[in-house]
């Protein structure tokens, strides 16, 4: 998974502080933390974006309201705009867990109270003030902590117990370093609009992060449709999707072919859309992990009564379309057409009774006698000519 990603075949990546902390990637863009954490955690995991110091990156810190004061979450929603004297009344109002059983029942004022100091500060200037950056810098800046030392004009000074001096200088960060406005945190002071606030969603970008979850929705199949359990009860012994006793082989000979099958199929598809995709490559149509998937899995292809949709989602984690779904289904379904056929044939073919050498099958005879669609063949073809028949065939 880490390698995938770092090589651009997963776009986004949802991990734990294992992988997160040690995702050294020079490209990465975007970082999202979740929940509350040390200051010294949060900074590691937000350091790991735009490791390239040619770009810029950006750090997104979801946390609850509770972790702002009533009167800083009232003022906020009276910048965003439409706050009306009652909807601040009701930020105003500190909210408490009255409703959470046991002895962890606390209120927001009191969970405020135990936040580590610096993290407290650091969230509270992001719609404050003061820079965020500024006092990461000074959270960061090393302090000496040698016996006597004393500062003057900004350097610490000391003496060890043999009599010698010493003398350490804290070089300040230069000005010129500090990203431009509106590159820099979500502070006021660093803003492009300081009364615009940053992180509150107007209504069209709402609109389009919705847009957006549905789409990614439409095409997720992570979680089980709602089924009744009489309907499931029926339709256990007589699934389609995996035969339990599968009566069609499928020879390495035959998945060879389908392997060619949909190598050619993924080519294909990606030479019609890779233009209006420029950021994405010909494994998102179809990687390879999955292509040797699908043909680990040809002896179900060729078994099955229907091959949909929902089928080869149960033999592949994939993320796709409905275009690209579809024109997957109907290349397996060519497939299974050709094979069964090719099968039937072979099977109606009389017997004589003698037994006659024959020259092993190529490759190439293979898929002209699997029915192959002509422009699969054709592309495949053009692919084997010049690769030597024997080592096809061995």
């Amino acid at each position: 998974m880490m390698e995938d990603f770092r090589l651009g075949r997963i776009r986004w990546f949802f991990c734990t502080d294992a992988a997160g902390m040690g995702c050294d990637i020079p490209d990465v863009l975007w970082v999202v933390l979740y929940g509350i954490m040390p200051m010294s955690s949060a900074l590691q995991k937000q350091g790991r974006a735009v490791r390239d110091p040619a770009l810029f990156g950006t750090a997104v810190w979801l946390i609850e309201d509770w972790v702002f004061s009533p009167m800083e979450l009232a003022r906020v929603a009276g910048k965003a705009g439409g706050a009306t004297q009652d909807t601040t009344q009701d930020l105003v109002e500190d909210v408490s867990d009255d409703n959470t059983p046991g002895k962890d029942r606390t209120s927001a004022e009191e969970r405020r109270a135990v936040l580590e100091p610096v993290v407290r500060e650091y969230l509270s200037r992001s719609q404050g003030d003061q820079c965020m950056r500024t006092l990461v810098v000074d959270y960061l800046r090393p302090r000496p902590n040698f016996l006597k030392a004393r500062i003057r004009d900004g350097v610490a000074q000391g003496e060890f117990t043999d009599g010698r001096r010493w003398s350490w200088e804290v070089v300040e960060q230069i000005e010129s370093n500090k990203p431009p406005a509106g590159r820099c945190c979500s502070a006021r002071c660093c803003r492009t609009d300081p009364e615009v606030p940053v992180g509150l969603l107007s209504d069209a970008e709402r609109e389009r992060v919705y847009a957006s979850i549905r789409k990614l929705y439409g095409a997720s199949h992570a979680s089980l449709p709602r089924v009744p359990p009489e309907a499931i009860a029926a339709t256990a012994l007589t699934s389609t999707h995996e035969p339990r006793s599968p009566t069609r082989r499928c020879s390495m000979a035959e998945r060879d072919v389908l392997r060619d099958i949909l190598k050619a199929w993924r080519d294909g598809y990606w030479a019609r859309v890779k233009h209006g995709n420029p950021m994405l490559s010909r494994d998102w149509i179809l990687d390879d992990r999955n292509l040797d998937q699908l043909v680990a899995k040809a002896h179900l292809i060729v078994n099955a009564s229907t091959i949909d949709a929902a089928f080869v989602r149960k033999l592949i984690v994939w993320i796709a379309d409905n275009d690209l779904v579809e024109s997957l289904v109907a290349t397996l379904q060519e497939f299974r057409a050709a094979f069964i056929a090719r099968a039937d044939g072979q099977r109606k073919k009389p017997n004589t009774g003698k037994v006659h050498a024959t020259e092993p099958e190529s490759p190439t005879q293979r898929l002209r006698s699997m029915n192959v669609p002509p422009s699969v063949q054709r592309l495949t073809e053009g692919i084997m000519s010049g690769i030597p028949e024997e080592m096809l065939s061995s």
